[in-house]
């Protein structure tokens, strides 16, 4: 089952897992370009970003996804070309790093060279 969740300020596409418990984002609806992820929609946990959820978002400039989220597939972010990201710091071995210009790591480790081609980091 497929669940379209609207939320104040950003579009996101949510499915239901099939144990019923947790949400799994599958994407965007519109051309959103600032997006958030909520940690939870009907009380249950947004735990995993889909596999192209987010592929030739081209025009997605920001993203913040949750602590909750504890997976991602390997090709959620191809051909995004985001400037700001916010998460766990597993999530930026998901994403293109030659845009980003602000990163906020909300917990987790970094590795020696995770940000070595960010070259529009400060």
């Amino acid at each position: 089952m497929t669940l379209t969740a609207v939320w104040d300020q950003y579009d996101v596409r949510l499915r239901l897992a099939s144990d019923g418990n947790t949400f799994s984002v599958i994407g965007r609806n519109g051309n959103k370009t600032d997006i958030g992820i909520r940690p939870e929609y009907k009380n249950k946990a947004v735990t995993s970003i889909d596999f192209d959820a987010f592929f030739d978002c081209e025009d997605l400039i920001s993203l913040t996804v949750p602590d909750s989220v504890t997976a991602v597939g390997r090709t959620a972010f191809y051909n995004c070309y985001m400037e700001k990201v916010t998460g766990l710091a597993f999530i930026f071995d998901y994403l293109r790093k030659d845009y980003l210009s602000e990163v906020t790591v909300t917990s987790g480790q970094i590795g020696g060279y995770s940000f070595y081609f960010c070259r529009k980091l400060t």
